[in-house]
């Protein structure tokens, strides 16, 4: 859950964008080469904020990376209705999946999920009308 009413951003969810990946007071210095390495990856991605460092956000994007960049780089969003990792239901393919990368739709502006069956990633996108949650 995010605590955005208390300035303190950690949980909420977020879009960087960093001009500079190589400008220090964007994003620290070992964090530049992930962000560099990934940033085609993350066009539209979402970042999940773990850890508001005041000038900095730590960020989780999909599963495995982290970068550290400055609160101005990311703009933040709503509350998103899965996680990565989360296992859904798909109502158009009638077949359970796990939430592998959540992106931003910019012409509906909402979150958009791409699942992984069967240890394969699907390149179709989901709506979240399109998921349901499995308790």
């Amino acid at each position: 859950m995010c605590h955005s009413k208390k300035k303190d951003l950690t949980g909420c969810w977020g879009m960087p964008r960093v001009e500079d990946e190589n400008d220090p007071s964007l994003i620290k210095p070992e964090f530049s080469k992930v962000y560099r390495d990934e940033r085609h990856n993350m066009d539209n991605c979402v970042v999940r904020i773990v850890r508001d460092l005041g000038y900095w956000l730590e960020c989780s994007y999909g599963a495995m990376v982290r970068i550290v960049i400055a609160r101005k780089c990311v703009e933040k969003l709503p509350e998103s209705k899965f996680e990565n990792g989360e296992l859904v239901y798909a109502i158009p393919k009638g077949k359970y999946g796990v939430v592998y990368e959540i992106s931003w739709h910019f012409k509906r502006k909402e979150f958009v999920y791409y699942l992984e069956y069967e240890n394969r990633k699907s390149s179709r996108m989901y709506f979240s009308e399109e998921l349901e949650k499995v308790s």
